[in-house]
């Protein structure tokens, strides 16, 4: 089992269970922009379009800063998902997939994020499925800082609301912004 990954996923869930107890309706707008910017954004046009697929071009600068939104999405770093993603399309349904639907539901949607990979084993996955990414400097350092990026956030947001509104806001930020 790869436990920090378990342990990322498990303090996200715990987290959207306490975000209920710190509604406002200013966080549940912060909630949505977020979702949009992260996930629409940095997700699907960022590391699927235009990481993974190569879909269009554009200035570096821009390309970093949509990598930045999809690691905000806490989906993993950016050569994490562009190489596993690479790899279920150049293996997709066949052994080798790895979150095929063949070995059930609950292994292609969550369970293929846990068990742990052998010495060296992310490097080989990176080196052979997302080459390209490695000749951009960023991206391996948004890898080895993905948590940070994501503490800076839920700080960021919970100085903005505290300094705009009060400390409950604050925190109201954080746990629909992060954790939700």
């Amino acid at each position: 089992v790869d436990w920090p990954v378990f342990a990322w996923i498990a303090f996200l869930h715990v987290g959207a269970l306490a975000a209920p107890f710190f509604f406002t309706w200013k966080a549940v707008g912060l909630f949505f922009g977020l979702w949009w910017l992260t996930g629409g954004i940095g997700i699907c046009l960022g590391y699927h379009r235009l990481l993974t697929h190569g879909s269009f071009q554009t200035y570096p600068f821009m390309r970093r800063l949509i990598a930045v939104c999809g690691c905000l999405a806490g989906e993993g770093s950016p050569l994490m998902w562009v190489a596993t993603h690479r790899k279920h399309h150049a293996f997709s349904d066949q052994e080798g997939d790895p979150h095929t639907p063949r070995d059930g539901g609950w292994w292609s949607h969550v369970l293929w994020l846990f068990p742990g990979n052998e010495e060296g084993g992310q490097d080989k996955l990176f080196s052979r499925y997302a080459p390209d990414l490695l000749k951009d400097p960023f991206m391996p350092f948004l890898h080895r800082t993905f948590l940070l990026w994501h503490w800076g956030l839920g700080f960021a947001l919970f100085l903005t609301g505290w300094y705009f509104w009060n400390a409950y806001t604050g925190w109201s930020f954080v746990f629909w912004g992060i954790f939700l």
